[in-house]
């Protein structure tokens, strides 16, 4: 960290303070990029669930026609497989306490 060294000039001190924040925030900024695709990537999971679990409902109401049981089971597992994507699914959490104390340097 900038506080242990001895710098020769004010310039060079100030220059290594920005370096190392411009490192801190590109840290965090990578991680939250990180976080973001993964919310955008769960998100369109879960559309594919609502989609799925919206056709079924229509199957159901229209399952007395013969020709839609079949629709209707292959909704049935294309749902567990989108379910379980989900289930599946991790978001990276971020510790925000964690990077805080980063910063502080403790």
């Amino acid at each position: 960290m900038a506080d242990k060294m001895n710098f020769a000039t004010t310039q060079e001190a100030y220059l290594t303070g920005k370096r190392e924040s411009e490192e801190h925030y590109s840290a965090i900024l990578a991680m939250y990029k990180v976080q973001t695709i993964a919310l955008e990537a769960k998100h369109a999971e879960e559309t594919e669930v609502c989609r799925i679990e919206a056709k079924l409902e229509l199957v159901e109401d229209l399952i007395h026609l013969e020709s839609l049981k079949f629709e209707k089971a292959k909704l049935e597992a294309d749902l567990k497989v989108a379910q379980a994507k989900v289930d599946d699914f991790r978001v990276p959490e971020i510790d925000w306490f964690k990077m805080g104390e980063l910063n502080m340097g403790g």
